[in-house]
């Protein structure tokens, strides 16, 4: 056993891991790049093989604490940077799995005390009309499919029979189509609804402002439900209060004084009414014309050759005593997912894929949002949010601009400036909650300093040995530079004699004794 942990803990397995480790990021930064944040995280990053490589890197340096005795005075530096790679890594783990990043939209005016999670979730609410039964469930989905699939279960109170979900296919950036072709036997009712065309085919449905829309659906969801019969089209609303007014009336009336109260007609509740072209129809707060009908027409959902144009969608299975559904969740990670609302064995379904809502112990307001471009162009410069912090539990208020480079805190949470409605009357906050793994990945690197800075003053430390290691070459290096400048001299100094001219003196020479007639005249003669 003890030989099994030597290897395993082994700094040849540390330089393993360590290896494993830089490749698994680098590739997850390839995986962001050519896919999205949602595959890095959901292959890398979120892996479960991913936390356990950290885990054991974590573990190998405590087994080489223990092994090399570091807690010994002369040792402290080692420790200290062993110690502070171990606690980033703790800051990481608790950055992991209790920390949270959002989205907050306030428009100008009013305050909110909630925000959108950045991960993505299934999320559902079933009811029998006098109990609710609500969940969320992080999901990461991929275009590369090889890990997508998740699936959970649920017990309905007096229901007998568990309630399965389960992963079916994905879709990413797919966009809505309107494809008529003789081929397509439905046809589809048009809507035009603030100013766009909404189609609902045959046995479908959708969502305008929160209220589920159906054409000929059987057992559909309390709303809006379109029949056809015959020739004739017939509309049942479930709302109180929903009127109905001829285009003709709106058109005639006087632009100064509106449409009087007594010119819209009340449509029934739960009762079958004529459904009729040209009318404005008004059920809660959603208005909409009916346009017509169009033949072998149906919304299709297409994929987008556009990177991140359009949503996700995500087909789930739902299954209940012994019954099946198939339906589409459409979303995706950084939209406000639109409820899918359906009937299973005499439940009611409401479900989504996309962002959670998280609640906030206290609200922000925003007072004012300013805009400002660079001049001739529409390209905006700058931007920033006048923000009131407005907590009631502890009886708190402040308030604070926040800009690029200028963050609000509070409690924990972080708020950022992100966007901006496309009115330009509303904020969009970038929130961060990770005050205990922040502090503690702080606390790590202040140990890496203070590891740096004993190396430096330890008698025994490695800093001080290498800095001897280059005294000691420094030295030799200087030896060697005085020994060739003094083979230089020597040797400039040799050849500076064998070049220099001699004067040789003739006095005391006797020259009678050498006879210079044999000499040739024409030397002596001077040149012509």
């Amino acid at each position: 056993m003890d030989k099994f942990a030597n290897q395993f803990f082994s700094m040849r397995m540390m330089a393993f891991a360590m290896i494993i480790f830089f490749v698994a990021i680098g590739g997850a930064t390839l995986l962001e790049s050519t896919y999205d944040t949602q595959t890095s995280k959901l292959y890398i990053y979120n892996a479960t093989w991913f936390n356990l490589l950290l885990t054991y890197l974590a573990l190998n340096l405590i087994a080489n604490i223990i092994r090399h005795r570091m807690f010994q005075l002369k040792k402290w530096a080692t420790l200290l940077f062993h110690i502070s790679f171990i606690v980033i890594l703790i800051g990481a783990a608790v950055t992991r799995f209790s920390s949270f990043e959002g989205m907050m939209l306030i428009p100008e005016g009013s305050s909110s005390d909630f925000l959108y999670s950045s991960n993505p979730n299934v999320s559902y609410r079933i009811t029998d009309k006098k109990v609710q039964l609500t969940n969320d469930i992080p999901v990461y989905m991929s275009e590369l499919d090889w890990w997508n699939g998740f699936d959970n279960s649920e017990n309905f109170p007096g229901r007998k029979g568990e309630i399965l979900f389960e992963y079916v296919d994905f879709h990413k950036n797919m966009i809505d189509s309107v494809v008529t072709h003789d081929s397509i036997k439905e046809s589809s009712i048009e809507l035009v609804h603030l100013g766009e065309s909404k189609f609902i085919s045959q046995n479908g449905f959708l969502t305008l402002e929160g209220i589920a829309f159906s054409f000929d659906k059987k057992n559909a969801m309390p709303g809006v439900e379109l029949f056809k019969t015959g020739n004739k089209f017939q509309m049942k609303v479930a709302m109180p209060g929903s009127t109905s007014l001829p285009m003709a009336t709106l058109q005639a009336a006087d632009r100064t004084t509106g449409v009087p109260d007594s010119l819209y007609q009340p449509i029934p509740v739960d009762t079958l009414v004529s459904l009729q072209m040209s009318t404005l129809y008004k059920v809660g707060e959603t208005q909409f014309v009916f346009k017509g009908l169009k033949k072998n027409t149906k919304m299709m959902r297409i994929q987008s050759d556009v990177k991140d144009e359009g949503l996700d969608d995500l087909e789930v299975k739902v299954t209940h005593d012994g019954k099946s559904k198939i339906v589409t969740l459409t979303g995706g990670n950084n939209s406000i997912p639109s409820p899918t609302m359906f009937e299973l064995n005499g439940l009611f379904y409401d479900m989504t894929y996309g962002p959670k809502i998280i609640d906030l112990p206290f609200k922000v307001g925003c007072d004012d949002f300013r805009l400002e471009r660079y001049p001739g162009s529409n390209v905006a410069s700058s931007y920033e949010s006048d923000l009131e912090i407005i907590d009631d539990q502890r009886n708190y208020n402040r308030k604070q601009t926040v800009f690029m480079n200028n963050v609000m805190d509070y409690r924990g949470y972080r708020f950022f400036q992100s966007s901006y409605f496309p009115d330009e009357k509303g904020t969009k906050l970038s929130v961060n909650y990770d005050s205990l793994g922040t502090n503690i990945t702080y606390l790590g690197y202040l140990l890496m300093a203070l590891g740096m800075i004993v190396s430096l003053f330890m008698k025994n430390g490695r800093m001080r040995e290498l800095i001897r290691k280059l005294e000691k070459n420094h030295d030799r290096k200087v030896k060697l530079q005085d020994a060739t400048l003094a083979i230089a001299l020597l040797f400039s100094v040799s050849v500076f004699g064998q070049t220099q001219p001699t004067d040789e003196d003739h006095s005391g020479h006797d020259h009678s004794q050498h006879d210079h007639s044999e000499h040739d005249q024409s030397d002596m003669e001077p040149p012509i």
